[in-house]
């Protein structure tokens, strides 16, 4: 709601209205996993993706189930990782060690997958 009511003037101002107007329906008609993409791909600060989603007028529920799905996979590597680096740091077992290394290996494997699926 502040992207849209503080920025959409302003976003105007910078791009050329005809050009703006452009980019506006091309945010309009993007899928879910656009924005999950923007979620999984450090592209920019949280808050400025959500501010120009608001100045540019993202549909408001694909956004969000966009940036929960986006942010779902990152949230629970990094539990699980934090916790995989503990116990091998307190208990370095041979097991540990493999699981951190596969779920590194899952992240690695997750961004090349996104990675191709954006630039195609």
């Amino acid at each position: 709601a502040l992207g849209r009511s503080a920025l959409r003037d302003a976003a105007t101002r910078l791009i050329r209205p005809d050009r703006a107007a452009r980019l506006e329906r091309h945010v309009r008609t993007q899928r879910v996993w656009v924005f999950a993409a923007l979620r999984l791909v450090p592209t920019a600060p949280f808050s400025v993706v959500n501010l120009l989603a608001g100045a540019l007028d993202a549909p408001r529920g694909r956004f969000v189930v966009g940036t929960l799905l986006g942010s779902l996979p990152a949230t629970v590597a990094l539990a699980l990782l934090a916790e995989q680096a503990r116990n091998v740091l307190t208990r370095p077992w041979w097991q540990s060690v493999l699981l951190a290394l596969g779920l590194l290996l899952m992240v690695w494997l997750g961004l090349r997958w996104l990675r191709r699926k954006v630039t195609a």
